[in-house]
């Protein structure tokens, strides 16, 4: 038996077959004796072993063999599987977890910002890892390379001295772990002492680790005891050129295997140019040697020494500006390869959210995508139906949570589906139109008994769903429960809302509640309890951790991770999504940090940056047709390339020219325009902005203040609405129905005023006239409400708020009326004025105090208030636009009436009040001449908030705008 190490160009696969075949040529054509273990990550790629399995009748046809007994091809764990059954019980893993989860729970101040459950799975992969340093260091010499060459309990009291404080409480933690789990049949560690005790029961068999880039140290001392008894052959791919960092895996590797008892491996020099033209981008080293010049002046070597390019038609490089042109030009580049008739097409991605608008755009196509990275299972259609059984909104089940239900198609209400989203719609119309606002179920289910009488279905359906989800909130009440106790009833629930059945017949909900029963048997046995919030948590982070993989076409592109791919050979290959979030990986952080990863001889972000690079080099030359993409922004942010890309690309540029494809990033541009246009019904051939053009007869004699406001969040909405006239169509019910809370307020406030104006001379509002003005108040509000109480329920809860809402009104005038001096009060004042030649403005105070020092005027709110910084920044412009349009105003003052703002104010006054509204008219004033100059207008309001409340979506450009014009530039 033997090291083999090939060149990265080689292909591992067919070399592992002609190696067993020609080593066992006198049993064929019985190959039942080898077994070749590859790596866990490639287990399920079925390619690979086809085509493994290919190259093994190649090479035993040329020996005169039609047929074989195929030998095994296995992983480690699945080599091991039926030795390891007895003892790899998923119960016991996750009863330790929740051992370990509950009392973090209840130590909450050592990791305060910590998810528990994330914390405790960091922990104990910690725990396992230096167990298996130590179990398989059990026997062996003590070595002066790290603490790994020793065996950790022993020498503890040895080392203690040059670790530091959260090394030493680490190792204590562990200590304790490892003697509570060591003798209770915990997985990880019986699948440890079966590794160091067992070098393979059937002396006949001979093993052949192709691919195993590194090995653990319990599966190193295995493999290097079958290498010790000529039985176990290695077969991996380096070279002899150096890596562009310090460690080199496969050293470490090579040396558990021959245990420094053998030559050391000789690394085959690079085959081809291509090869050699990534060793000179990637070489590093002895500074003195020729390879090691500065960069630049390698490329020029390079490129005199090769005058041309050997990456020409082999490699080329992407650089979308979005998602969307990034996985148009994915599509395209790939539809162009099946159009060139290669058979073996993959993509490899680490980007999740990249690769499902791939999906998206090759669905609809008919390209079917072989993924076998699979998807998280809390991410399928399955775990969202569950998700509204565990209930993420404070604890409280509301009417949303029935709609939602009512909708899925994983609920059986004993109707037909479309018949269930259909009396959703219908619900949800009578909330609306009634403006049901009681969020209890059981509250809006009562309300809906009185207006939907004529369907009884709406309201059946309602409290079946209802009465279910009351079983799960009876624990929901604030008390620690079992954690069965919360399997048991949701077990429940989903069995009384046909949930189970319907989830059972479905692959992901299959996997949902097989993943939820293994959960529930741990939680069993330990017989902890939690607190409800608790237990879902428990539950969200099992689905985020478990990978669903859905049926998988026979032929089609694959979609896989590095990993996956590292033993295929491929017609043609993408790499996406290079930057710096995914190649290499960014450090990991946590618990684990770095300075104890190096004191306890843990992998350090260094070695894992060396196996992510071997890895890379690998893939690159896996395939004669390359595409290299990296993505220049996401979310308006600037993404940063990875460093091994930016070397491919400048090395490249200095030598030859740019690999960047014009051509390709064209393409895609246009295409995602394309594509957006087809979706949302734009036309991507504009090439400006917009002009609104004002004519004098278009522009309003008289601008009102809330127009004004309209021209400040967007021109363009008041383009439409104040000079086109255009309107939103809207339901029309009866008048109480759409009575709003802040209308209601004004007008009962006002008629508040004109009373005591009657009754009383001035001064009116006197702490010993408190209870006859709220009398009169109560009157007023009564009387208003007595015409609405009896179509509209709601009006009820409007009563109750604007009883507090004017008690406050009446003890805040007061208040003014000593401190103030009032000495006549205006309510609902009309103001104008001319501003410039054709420009005036209008507007209506809802009240102004005259007193001895100036008038101040007051705007109820009943809604959010503006922020002061906004008012300042001359964002929100209707406060500053009553006072410049009255006279004499000291004061400005937004008063705070609503039910979560009563008593908030925002005050402007004095000289700061008259420079905010002489800018603040200025700025009108130039926005009128731009609008009669027709020249572009900037749109100052909040995109997110101005836009998600715009009656003119449908008409709107802005998508279109956005690709020519920096809104963000513009001032």
């Amino acid at each position: 038996m033997a090291l083999h190490i090939l060149p990265f160009s080689h292909d591992l696969t067919a070399f592992c077959a002609e190696k067993v075949v020609s080593d066992l040529a006198e049993q064929l054509p019985d190959l039942s004796n080898a077994i070749i273990v590859v790596p866990e990550a490639t287990a399920g790629i079925r390619a690979q072993f086809i085509a493994l399995r290919k190259s093994l009748l190649d090479s035993a046809s040329r020996l005169g063999y039609d047929a074989l007994i195929p030998p095994t091809i296995t992983t480690p764990h699945q080599l091991f599987a039926e030795d390891y059954a007895a003892s790899n019980n998923t119960t016991k893993n996750l009863s330790a977890k929740l051992s370990l989860a509950t009392a973090l729970h209840k130590h909450k101040n050592l990791f305060p910002h910590a998810d528990r459950w994330q914390l405790a799975d960091e922990i104990i992969m910690a725990f396992n890892t230096i167990s298996e340093y130590t179990y398989a260091d059990e026997h062996a010499d003590e070595r002066a390379d790290g603490w790994a060459g020793y065996n950790l309990e022993k020498n503890a009291q040895a080392l203690d001295t040059v670790w530091r404080d959260d090394t030493r409480m680490l190792v204590s933690l562990w200590q304790t772990w490892k003697n509570l789990y060591d003798e209770n049949n915990y997985p990880p560690f019986a699948w440890f002492r079966m590794l160091i005790t067992d070098t393979y029961t059937e002396q006949n068999k001979q093993v052949y680790l192709c691919g195993m880039r590194q090995l653990s140290p319990c599966l190193g001392k295995w493999a290097s005891n079958l290498y010790q008894k000529g039985r176990l052959t290695w077969i991996g791919k380096a070279n002899a050129s150096t890596m562009p960092v310090a460690h080199h895996p496969l050293h470490e590797t090579l040396a558990k295997l021959t245990n420094k008892t053998t030559n050391p491996a000789i690394f085959a020099n690079s085959d081809t140019d291509y090869s050699r033209f990534l060793d000179q981008v990637f070489s590093i080293g002895d500074s003195s040697a020729p390879e090691n010049a500065p960069f630049a002046e390698r490329a020029r070597q390079f490129a005199k020494e090769f005058t041309s390019s050997p990456l020409d038609k082999r490699l080329r490089l992407f650089f979308p500006a979005t998602t969307e042109e990034h996985a148009w030009g994915i599509y395209i580049a790939m539809r162009q390869w099946l159009e060139c008739k290669h058979q073996r097409i993959a993509l490899v991605s680490l980007d999740r959210r990249l690769s499902r608008r791939i999906r998206a755009i090759f669905e609809k196509r008919n390209i079917p995508l072989i993924d076998y990275s699979g998807w998280a299972l809390s991410t399928t259609s399955s775990a969202t139906a569950l998700r509204h059984l565990l209930n993420d909104l404070d604890n409280t089940y509301t009417i949303k949570t029935v709609l939602a239900l009512m909708r899925s198609p994983f609920c059986d209400l004993d109707i037909e589906h479309n018949d269930a989203i259909k009396a959703a719609d219908d619900i949800e119309d009578l909330i609306d139109y009634y403006q049901i606002q009681h969020h209890s179920i059981n509250r809006t289910i009562g309300e809906l008994k009185k207006v939907a009488r004529r369907n009884p279905l709406l309201i059946s359906v309602s409290e079946k769903i209802s009465s279910a989800l009351s079983l799960l909130e009876k624990l929901q009440d604030g008390k620690a429960h079992l954690y069965s106790d919360y399997f048991e009833c949701l077990f429940g629930v989903m069995k009384k809302l046909g949930m189970y059945e319907k989830l059972a017949a479905d692959d992901a909900g299959e996997k949902l509640i097989s993943k939820l029963h293994e959960i529930y048997r741990a939680v069993k046995t330990e017989k902890e309890q939690a607190h409800f919030n608790i237990w879902r948590n428990l539950i969200l982070h099992h689905l985020e951790k478990s990978n669903f993989l859905p049926k998988l076409p026979d032929h089609g592109v694959f979609l896989m991770n590095p990993d996956q791919a590292e033993l295929m050979q491929f017609d043609a290959l993408a790499i996406v999504a290079l930057d710096h979030r995914h190649f290499p990986h960014p450090p990991q952080t946590g618990l684990i940090n770095e300075n104890i990863r190096r004191e306890l001889g843990l992998e350090t972000y260094e070695q894992s940056i060396a196996k992510q690079f071997l890895l890379f080099r690998t893939l690159l030359e896996s395939s004669k047709h390359l595409l290299l993409s990296c993505q220049q922004y996401i979310d308006n942010r600037k993404l940063m390339p990875s460093p091994w890309l930016t070397a491919i690309h400048h090395f490249h540029k200095i030598a030859y020219s740019d690999l960047s494809d014009d051509e390709l990033q064209n393409t895609a541009k246009l295409c995602s325009s394309l594509d957006l246009s087809a979706e949302q019904g734009l036309k991507p051939q504009i090439q400006s902005i917009a002009k609104p053009i004002s004519p004098p007869k278009l522009w309003p004699q008289t601008l009102s203040v809330g127009a004004y406001q309209s021209i400040i969040d967007c021109p363009y909405q008041f383009y439409a609405r104040y000079l086109l006239k255009i309107r939103s169509h809207a339901k029309v019910p009866d008048y109480w129905q759409t009575m709003n809370y802040g209308i209601y307020i004004h007008q009962c406030l006002q008629e508040l005023h004109k009373r005591l104006s009657d009754l009383h001379k001035p001064p009116i509002w006197l702490a010993e006239n408190r209870s006859e003005i709220l009398a009169e108040a109560q009157q007023i509000l009564h009387q208003q409400f007595k015409e609405s109480a009896s179509s509209n329920y709601a009006n009820y809860f409007w009563l109750s708020n604007a009883l507090d809402a004017i008690t406050y009104y009446i003890d805040w005038m007061i208040q003014q009326q000593q401190e103030q001096a009032i000495s006549s009060t205006q309510t609902e004042t009309k103001l104008e004025k001319e501003l410039a030649e054709n420009l005036s403005m209008m507007g209506f105070a809802d009240l102004i105090l005259q007193t001895n020092n100036g008038a101040i005027l007051i705007d109820y709110k009943t809604g959010a208030l503006a922020r002061s910084k906004d008012i300042q920044a001359g964002e929100h412009i209707q406060l500053l636009s009553y006072t410049a349009l009255g006279e004499n105003i000291k004061a400005a003052i937004y008063l705070g009436l609503g039910a979560k703002n009563k008593g908030q104010q925002r005050i402007l006054e004095g000289d700061s009040l008259a420079e905010y509204c002489d800018k603040n008219l200025q700025r009108l004033i130039s926005i009128k001449t731009d609008y009669d100059g027709e020249q572009p207008l900037t749109a100052w309001g909040d995109k997110q908030n101005v836009c998600r409340y715009c009656d003119y979506v449908g008409l709107c450009r802005r998508p279109a705008w956005d690709e020519y014009h920096d809104w963000t530039s513009a001032s």
